[in-house]
């Protein structure tokens, strides 16, 4: 009499053991690689913190660097709410230059943006390219006090603003953090002793 041959179904427990050890690998990859673009992600926003807190100081310091000819429109500083430019002596230069500080398109540069023009009175001068100083930011704003009210814009010449209020915004996990600082601006950035330049 012949026993009838029974098929056998299901995993057995080796089967099974090796799944779950090669399933708990998986998962350790998935959780590794998680961990690192978390911890990535983490380190590019302290970055771009860091970057815009670096920024707005330098900015501040470099407006108090400022300076103004009274009853002379040729070095005045000129600002709105979204850009401002102004001028400053360089170390060992004879020569003032002029800087900008703006918001940048975003094509020929991101970001808080600044020129340098060395020679802001040759008119056969290139103009300066931007220099992208702080690519994170993505609002800019400048505020001018007059010794009695804040006003969105500069154009008194001879005449420098008592204080400037420097307001930025960065992108971080997909909320704007936003940094502010109030800059003064000495007298005696005033110099009376350099002449117009000639037209």
């Amino acid at each position: 009499m012949m026993r009838a041959a029974r098929s056998q179904s299901g995993f057995t427990l080796i089967e099974m053991l090796l799944a779950m050890a090669v399933f708990a690998m998986v998962m350790a990859g998935v959780y590794s690689a998680l961990r690192v673009g978390m911890n990535a992600r983490k380190q590019h926003e302290a970055e771009t913190l860091q970057t815009a807190r670096a920024a707005l100081d330098a900015l501040s310091s470099h407006m108090q660097t400022s300076f103004t000819v009274p009853n002379s429109g040729a070095y005045s500083m000129n600002g709105s709410e979204s850009m401002v430019s102004f001028f400053t002596f360089p170390h060992n230069r004879t020569q003032p230059q002029k800087i900008s500080y703006f918001l940048g398109d975003g094509k020929t540069c991101e970001g808080l943006c600044r020129t340098v023009n060395r020679d802001p009175f040759d008119p056969d001068a290139a103009a300066p390219p931007p220099e992208p100083v702080a690519p994170g930011i993505s609002t800019l704003q400048f505020s001018y006090y007059d010794g009695v009210e804040w006003t969105p814009a500069w154009t008194a010449p001879g005449i420098l603003p008592e204080r400037v209020r420097i307001a930025v915004d960065v992108a971080v996990a997909g909320e704007p953090q936003r940094f502010e600082t109030e800059t003064n601006l000495p007298g005696s950035g005033i110099i009376a002793s350099i002449p117009a330049p000639a037209e």
